[in-house]
């Protein structure tokens, strides 16, 4: 299958050294590389709190973002009730919640409906490419 490099490491696709498992971190992380051969890099913004009614501006502070790759979001609610829940992103932000993201925000917006998720814990793992490394 062939070689796999990451922060200098070189990984196989099988055996002792074996791709990386998935890490996910608070901290930025270079995960890869993107299609022009710019660092691929991700964090994880952990938040809780939030109350999604209107525009919630939530800061990733994350410098230099070229381009976000992806953006995901997960919800868990509270520890008597551990499950968890992806929010898909909805671009057009019709479908009562929806997440975009800019060069030093995440914007969530939602409906009234929402405002009883604000005690539960959100998760928002971004992919993305610097202008500068």
């Amino acid at each position: 299958m062939g070689t796999f490099i990451l922060n200098g490491k070189e990984y196989m696709s099988t055996g002792k050294n074996a791709f990386p498992p998935l890490i996910f971190s608070t901290d930025e992380r270079e995960i890869g590389v993107w299609i022009d051969g710019k660092p691929l890099y991700e964090k994880t913004i952990v938040k809780n709190n939030i109350e999604i009614q209107a525009d919630v501006i939530i800061a990733h502070n994350i410098s230099n973002i070229e381009l976000v790759i992806d953006l995901k979001v997960f919800m868990k609610n509270s520890a008597q009730y551990p499950d968890n829940l992806f929010i898909p992103i909805n671009a057009d932000m019709s479908a009562n919640i929806g997440f975009r993201t800019n060069a030093t925000n995440i914007v969530a917006k939602g409906s009234n409906n929402f405002g009883a998720l604000s005690d539960r814990y959100w998760y928002f793992i971004i992919q993305y490419t610097k202008t500068t490394d």
